[in-house]
């Protein structure tokens, strides 16, 4: 068990840290193989995680993210802590928080995440050569439950706004929705972001105009939302119990799983970006993860 320990005078941003976080970006996603059309490919199983091998007696696992070296972080609302787990999805280590995490978000800086905590605020962080490193708090609005940087400007998801607040802190503009459980996935390179309203999933640009509304009757609250390298939306419908996915305009979709091997209730899903592979966790079930590839539909 590692607990978190706070260095205010880190340095994480040098020439060195961003050549080699690409270079191990670059490793990491060229393994040769040839890449599955996501829209006519179908989800195989490849391995189940049982909560009990995470380390910890309970466990809610309610978003992750993949580091630059193609390891796992995933945030335990429950156990107050953030899971690590290594390329073959093997838990190696947990780190204790002050605090309920509820979503992980990469920062501007090499290295750099930011935990949202609901009342607790958001803790920056960094993440290197297995060394976590709390910074520090940022205030957030009441009840942050999702958050993202499209650059210096903050996003948070609230059961009732999307805010999008300054490097200061103070608010830009927010958007009212409904809803608890607000996740955000953020297409940084076109500045859209994407979010819960209800049971719909709203498409906006960065200055809020709204770009579409996907709404169907097989998604029923829907809450992970996380994005691959092409843009595409994948989102997790709770009480549907699936996985849908939908392009960045909102203009093609597709249910990717109509339900689960072993798991019920999904929760979050977590986009490999260095393999064609997807992880969906539990609602607090015995399994608490499960990882998909993609394979061509043969």
């Amino acid at each position: 068990m590692s607990d978190s320990k706070v260095d205010e005078n880190i340095s994480v941003t040098s020439d060195a840290d961003v050549k080699n976080a690409l270079e191990q970006l670059a490793v990491l996603q060229t393994d040769g193989t040839q890449d599955v059309n996501v829209w006519t490919g179908i989800l195989s199983v490849i391995k189940s995680v049982q909560r009990s091998s995470l380390g910890s007696g309970k466990s809610y696992l309610t978003s992750g993210i993949f580091t630059e070296d193609g390891m796992l972080l995933l945030t335990d609302h429950i156990g107050r802590r953030l899971v690590l787990v290594d390329q073959s999805y093997t838990f190696l280590e947990e780190f204790k928080l002050d605090g309920k995490p509820t979503d992980i978000t990469r920062g501007n800086e090499p290295y750099e995440y930011f935990v949202a905590l609901r009342e607790d605020g958001i803790l920056r962080c960094t993440f290197r050569g297995g060394q976590f490193t709390a910074l520090g708090r940022l205030l957030s609005p009441t009840g942050a439950w999702g958050i993202g940087f499209l650059g210096n400007t903050r996003v948070v998801g609230t059961e009732k706004f999307i805010c999008m607040l300054g490097s200061d802190g103070q608010d830009i503009r927010s958007m009212s929705k409904s809803g608890a459980d607000t996740y955000i996935a953020l297409l940084k390179a076109e500045n859209l972001l994407y979010h819960k309203d209800g049971n719909t999933i709203v498409g906006r640009q960065s200055n809020g105009v709204e770009i579409f509304r996907y709404m169907v009757n097989s998604l029923v609250y829907p809450v992970g939302l996380d994005l691959d390298q092409d843009g595409n939306l994948y989102v997790c419908g709770r009480n549907s119990k699936n996985v849908h996915l939908v392009s960045k305009n909102g203009l093609k979709d597709r249910v990717l799983l109509s339900k689960l091997v072993s798991i019920n209730t999904p929760y979050a899903v977590v986009v490999n970006p260095f393999r064609q592979e997807i992880v969906v966790t539990s609602s607090q079930e015995a399994i608490a993860f499960e990882v998909y590839t993609f394979c061509d539909n043969k």
